[in-house]
């Protein structure tokens, strides 16, 4: 099973204005061809009390046009803020949602796998300080992660985790090809601690070994803020996986889309990760049902 995880900094709910990145994210679901497709910021909302997508009609449209061959899933908030879509292919047996945590978490259930999507905030942005609601929700996770393990329940996590794990290797400037651990975001002794009490590991470190690597940087910057790894598959270590990579990881040659995904999405500043179990299908691990 081919997962794919990005980050497209409002692109769902502003689909009818942004018509080249419209074009770059299909390109890049045609080229890759992931069975699930996991988006965070997706500012799509909807009503207070649930129920339809407030002002969705061009994300309906979308849907029924160019991805008719996945069936999609929701996490959203009532105000068009974070918001986490998931398209998949595979068979969706169960979903669990938090309410508190719309826009934020969702969990599916693949076969026994559950695939958990989160889209945690920064502590602190221009609008708002999220620093209570960003260590809540990482408990929340780890909790839940502990949860799944002592159930023998498979798991794999991805999103926006708005993380640097590795000091030294996760943080760069681009243009100087400077390590550096300054950004503020660096909490890599926590990341240690949820990775292994979880039984878990960083596949992309995991497959990558320390090859430095960022999947965002702040597209106002000019290119002089550091570069950053904050999007991850955090993956159990009961699951098999052969591949975990972002796009520039497969560049060929530098006019390659690839190589620059971030100036390829207009006006968005991460690029994907791809995970690769290597299977067909869901993966067929046989536990005792919860």
């Amino acid at each position: 099973m081919k997962i794919a995880s990005v980050n497209v900094r409002g692109l769902m709910g502003q689909l009818e204005k942004r018509h080249e990145a419209r074009n770059a994210f299909l390109d890049f679901v045609r080229t890759e061809n992931p069975d699930v497709v996991v988006v965070c910021e997706a500012w799509l909302a909807v009503g207070k009390n649930g129920g339809n997508i407030q002002d969705g009609k061009h994300f309906l449209k979308f849907c029924e046009k160019e991805m008719v061959e996945y069936s999609k899933y929701y996490s959203l908030k009532s105000e068009k803020r974070a918001g986490i879509v998931v398209f998949s292919k595979e068979k969706v047996d169960d979903v669990y949602r938090v309410p508190y945590w719309n826009g934020r978490f969702i969990e599916l259930t693949i076969t026994n796998l559950r695939l958990i999507c989160v889209c945690i905030p920064t502590s602190v942005n221009n609008m708002h300080n999220n620093s209570k609601e960003r260590g809540m929700l990482k408990n929340v996770l780890n909790k839940r992660l502990l949860m799944l393990k002592d159930r023998n329940k498979p798991f794999i996590v991805c999103g926006d985790f708005n993380i640097v794990p590795e000091k030294g290797l996760d943080s760069l400037n681009i243009h100087a090809g400077e390590c550096g651990d300054d950004t503020g975001y660096l909490e890599y002794k926590d990341w240690g601690k949820m990775l292994e009490d979880a039984d878990a590991v960083d596949a992309y470190r995991c497959i990558n070994g320390n090859k430095m690597s960022y999947s965002w940087v702040a597209i106002t910057s000019g290119g002089k803020i550091r570069a950053l790894r904050t999007n991850h598959f955090v993956v159990s270590k009961s699951v098999e996986f052969k591949e975990c990579y972002f796009l520039t990881d497969k560049a060929k040659r530098k006019e390659e889309w690839r190589h620059r995904p971030m100036e390829y999405f207009l006006g968005n500043d991460h690029q994907p990760i791809i995970l690769n179990t290597g299977n067909e299908s869901a993966m067929n691990y046989i536990y005792e049902n919860e």
